[in-house]
């Protein structure tokens, strides 16, 4: 790739400025995450990965203030500490999670289509079961199972959500595994490993992309749900969905506890809704075309 086509790309994608606001956006939560990982004392904070720590009873519930500007929650934490604490869990799980469903989902879809008969019918069979079970059911089920953490439960999202993925794939791989790429790939001597992994799935990972980008705000929400119907390891973890129903029973008394969280839920998943239209632009090829034209 050239630099020109690095440069084209970027200009299609900031065309539409909601797409450099989603970046900007999601910048903001990646470096919190990068702090907080590597630096957290930068930001003040001792535990990054407890809220023991913050419990502070004498004070209970205070509305935003220059001390406390997204103010207090249930226990006395303070909120903005308890949001900063969060994000770098609620990125590295949901990314996790996406990046695993798309790893698995692209390859069952790749080989099942490319063999085709009855391995394609039992693994596409299989396929809708898991497609049919809500993702709650398998969160609760596979944690019962093995164990209630965060890495369980983004294994748990990534079978749930893994049928898109095969789904897309399948349908990409049925349109040129008969054509003259994959065909002259065989003539040469090539396997069908050999030919899958260097001719198929490159092909194939275009759709896999664009259905990934459009699975994050999805995964954001669905990460933040089991956590607020509290389906997490202990009460101590910070966790957006789960600070967020801290204070949901007292929500006429502080409604900031409540709502402040649920906006940084929506802005994660709004920041990744519009990279993924940018990056289903970039991919267009009608709009790769018009651009080349314009010779950007």
């Amino acid at each position: 790739m050239e630099k020109s086509d690095i440069y084209m790309y970027f200009r299609i994608f900031i065309s539409n400025k909601l797409h450099l606001v989603g970046l900007i956006i999601l910048l903001f939560f990646l470096f919190d995450a990068f702090i907080l990982q590597f630096a957290p004392h930068l930001l003040g904070i001792k535990n990054p990965d407890s809220l023991s720590s913050d419990y502070n009873f004498n004070i209970n519930f205070i509305p935003p203030s220059q001390s406390y500007p997204f103010g207090t929650t249930y226990g006395g934490i303070n909120l903005l500490i308890a949001i900063l604490k969060s994000i770098r869990i609620d990125v590295f799980y949901v990314l996790s999670s996406v990046i695993l469903a798309a790893l698995i989902g692209t390859l069952i879809g790749v080989f099942s289509a490319y063999y085709g008969g009855i391995l394609d019918e039992i693994v596409m069979r299989i396929t809708d079961i898991f497609f049919s079970i809500p993702y709650i059911i398998f969160v609760v089920a596979i944690g019962a199972v093995l164990s209630r953490n965060f890495m369980v439960i983004a294994l748990s999202l990534s079978l749930a959500f893994f049928p898109l993925y095969s789904k897309y794939s399948r349908s990409a791989t049925l349109e040129i595994k008969n054509s003259n790429l994959i065909l002259a790939s065989k003539a040469i001597g090539n396997n069908d490993i050999k030919t899958i992994f260097y001719h198929v799935i490159p092909n194939v990972v275009t759709s896999s992309i664009s259905q990934l980008s459009l699975t994050f705000g999805t995964m954001v929400g669905a990460f933040a749900t089991i956590a607020f119907i509290g389906l997490v390891p202990n009460n101590n973890i910070p966790e957006l969905g789960y600070i967020t129903s801290f204070a949901l029973q007292y929500i006429q008394v502080a409604p900031w506890a409540v709502i402040i969280p649920s906006i940084f839920i929506f802005l994660l998943a709004l920041s990744l809704n519009l990279i993924g239209d940018g990056i289903n632009d970039i991919l267009n090829p009608r709009n790769i075309g018009i651009w080349k034209k314009r010779k950007y």
